[in-house]
């Protein structure tokens, strides 16, 4: 696919998903930033089965913008990555963002063998003191107000839709300072093997069917990011 119809297929993608994120987000009742404690299940069970083809579709978008992005990731690269060009940016927003990388199926989950958390002992001592008054427990750090996990994946998804090209040089950028000679195994292809999610599903619109398997069939037949330059 040439540059000009990618870009226009790309440009046209975005926009359906923030028409697919702003219909969820009124569906979730978390529209205006205005989240709801809890909803039924059978509309986060509708939800999510068009969050998540979505969501599989912001991520080979975001692939195919950073490998027309990477030549000049590499032409800007730093010759010591370590050494920051300015002072470190302090993160406070509390706002979940959006996770490039999909989830991995673990050993643990795929041989059924769960890992269980180890006891847990008191904050009191293990002798007691009778001649003292027994220390009670310490005061609960208060909790950050947090939207639920659907309302933030739509959230995360919608505030994507406005500026994707951040996070496609930022993932060009991680790559091109990648070191393919390491030894040490470090996961950079955020995509999974195998279809995306919804890729069949009777319950994903057809356009975003097609647009998966466009930008999957775009991804292999063009050059890799994730292999040695």
């Amino acid at each position: 696919m040439t540059g000009p119809t990618l870009n226009t297929r790309i440009s046209s993608a975005w926009t359906q998903i923030a028409a697919l994120v702003a219909s969820l987000a009124h569906l979730a009742g978390c529209a205006e930033g205005r989240f709801l404690p809890r909803i039924a299940p059978a509309v986060r069970i509708k939800a999510l089965r068009l969050l998540r083809p979505a969501e599989a579709l912001a991520r080979r978008l975001i692939v195919t913008m950073a490998r027309g992005l990477i030549d000049q990731a590499r032409a800007a690269l730093r010759p010591n990555p370590k050494e920051a060009s300015g002072p470190a940016r302090s993160h406070t927003s509390t706002r979940p963002a959006f996770k490039l990388f999909e989830p991995m199926a673990s050993f643990s989950s795929i041989l059924g063998t769960g890992h269980f958390p180890a006891a847990r002992t008191g904050p009191g001592p293990r002798i007691l003191d009778l001649s003292a008054p027994y220390p009670g427990p310490p005061a609960a750090p208060q909790p950050v107000a947090r939207p639920p996990s659907l309302a933030a994946r739509i959230d995360a998804l919608a505030r994507l839709c406005a500026d994707p090209a951040r996070l496609a040089l930022r993932h060009a950028r991680k790559i091109a300072a990648h070191d393919f000679r390491s030894l040490r195994l470090r996961r950079i292809n955020p995509l999974r093997p195998g279809l995306p999610q919804g890729r069949y599903s009777r319950h994903t619109p057809d356009w975003l069917k097609d647009a998966l398997s466009l930008f999957g069939a775009e991804l292999r037949a063009g050059p890799s990011l994730y292999m040695p330059p």
